[in-house]
């Protein structure tokens, strides 16, 4: 059993683990698609094959593994990394620079060169006799702390906001189970020319077709020689180029006049509803959230933010008449499965 932790040993995993010889732990790096580096810790009971099948799987996968030979809280690289936070924090907390001066210190000296040598072998081309004196003097005041300085305490959140609608995951399953998210496209125009556009929309508005599903259309803000348009909302998956031949067929049924229309760009983003159909905002252990506004996205979601400040900083107008019980469905975790179907149905009415 391979578990991956920032720094837990492989020996706090084997409570109810039946093999607890084959039982060692690993730490990716963040971004994982561009650090090659994996640690790789054992514990002192660990088969050895677990060992080196583990090595050779990662170096297989293109990663680099690095061994760890003794079961350490942070393994190498988090030790390493807080040690340098550590000081930068005291340094920071005791007004000797600027956050942005030690950055730069970082970044633009040794930091270019920790990606070519490591501190000991940095410290062996610098001459070990050198550092070793250096180390004596300087060691004694550097920060030895237990805890980050209070200043640093004092920057930490006192409030959460989640905002992630659509988006909503596993990170917090609770709102997951109450926000129905689907897919919504967009498309907008090869250049048409302003006063043909004009001719099309009157005032810089949006336009609404339909009742259920809508279609919706625009000039383009910064460029009023383009047209934006949505709609096909709630397909899963969908191909981009497929959803921007079904818009401009949507556009012409619109627009039948404008039959040279082409398109140039073609996105899609993810929104979401709730079982009421209505939005929420609201506080549940601890977090505010505000989710379930799509549609009106844009007003909605800018009253939720507002709202949301206002809670955070104690100050009037964070009432709202969506702060109300937030209630999910039966046996729904979060798929949408449902999503194509419901919307299929509301295109049917539409006709």
């Amino acid at each position: 059993m391979l578990g991956s932790s920032s720094g837990q040993p492989a020996s706090a995993l084997v409570e109810r683990v039946a093999h607890p010889e084959r039982v060692i732990a690993t730490h990716f790096w963040y971004p994982p698609q561009l650090i090659p580096l994996v640690e790789v810790c054992a514990r002192p009971a660990t088969d050895p094959g677990v060992v080196a099948w583990t090595c050779a799987a990662l170096k297989s996968a293109g990663k680099e593994p690095a061994l760890i030979i003794k079961e350490i809280p942070g393994f190498i690289g988090n030790r390493l990394q807080f040690a340098m936070l550590r000081e930068a924090w005291a340094l920071w907390a005791s007004g000797a620079a600027s956050a942005e001066a030690i950055d730069t210190v970082v970044r633009d000296s040794f930091g270019r060169r920790a990606g070519i040598t490591g501190p000991l072998e940095s410290a062996d081309v610098g001459g070990l006799r050198t550092m070793h004196h250096f180390a004596r003097p300087l060691l004694p005041h550097l920060d030895a702390g237990a805890e980050p300085p209070a200043a640093v305490a004092d920057l930490v959140a006192r409030d959460a906001i989640v905002a992630t609608n659509g988006y909503s995951g596993p990170a917090w399953r609770w709102l997951q189970r109450r926000v129905i998210p689907f897919d919504a496209y967009q498309a907008v125009s090869s250049p048409l020319g302003e006063a043909r556009v004009a001719a099309l929309l009157a005032g810089d508005r949006t336009f609404i077709d339909w009742n259920f599903d809508v279609d919706w259309f625009r000039r383009v803000p910064d460029d009023p020689s383009r047209i934006q348009f949505g709609g096909l909302t709630g397909g899963r998956n969908e191909d981009l180029r497929s959803i921007a031949r079904r818009l401009r067929a949507r556009m012409l049924r619109i627009f039948p006049g404008i039959g040279d229309l082409a398109v140039s760009h073609v996105w899609t983003v993810r929104c979401a509803g709730t079982f009421d159909f209505e939005p929420r905002i609201g506080l549940h252990d601890g977090i505010h959230y505000a989710g379930g506004y799509c549609f009106v996205g844009v007003p909605m979601g800018t009253l939720f933010g507002r709202k949301l400040a206002s809670r955070v900083l104690a100050r009037p107008g964070g009432d709202s008449a969506f702060d109300r019980p937030f209630r999910t469905a039966p046996f729904y975790r979060g798929d949408p499965w449902f999503v194509p179907l419901a919307f299929r149905w509301m295109r049917r009415h539409d006709r």
